[in-house]
């Protein structure tokens, strides 16, 4: 039936979706110099901004694997981005902070971030970019509650 109305072809959407964050990807691989890929520096972020967090802390935020998380945290922790302190109450949990390098490197992503905004970003106004945040978040959220 044809209402005049365009469907939307979900695979198509999902294609579309998936080349954009390859892109993405490619490109902020190809930009960042530190050698981490956009998840480590969330991490980062997330421990920045809320201070020393459990693993499992981490994983709930992130919407991560605690096996995940743990892959992470032990590449920042050789890295020297990151340190460790057990948990005074748990011999089994460990707390994560974040260390100057760290920041530093935050700094720094935060800066090939800008770039790659510009770049990317462009082609679309300041009120479509907010629109398309504000629909991935929509859809995140809900497949999040599923």
């Amino acid at each position: 039936m044809d209402d005049g109305k365009q469907e939307v072809d979900l695979f198509h959407f999902m294609h579309t979706m998936d080349l954009f964050n390859s892109y993405s990807v490619r490109r902020w691989n190809s930009m960042f110099q530190s050698n981490l890929g956009i998840t480590p520096i969330i991490v980062l972020s997330e421990l920045r901004k809320f201070g020393p967090l459990r693993g499992v802390e981490l994983a709930k935020k992130l919407d991560l694997t605690p096996g995940a998380i743990t892959n992470i945290t032990n590449k920042l922790y050789e890295k020297d981005l990151i340190s460790r302190t057990p948990d005074p109450n748990s011999r089994r949990s460990i707390y994560y902070s974040i260390k100057q390098e760290g920041l530093e490197v935050l700094r720094e992503a935060k800066e090939t971030a800008e770039k790659m905004n510009i770049e990317i970003l462009q082609v679309l106004t300041e009120e479509e970019q907010k629109q398309m945040l504000a629909i991935y978040t929509k859809v995140n959220e809900y497949f999040a509650k599923k």
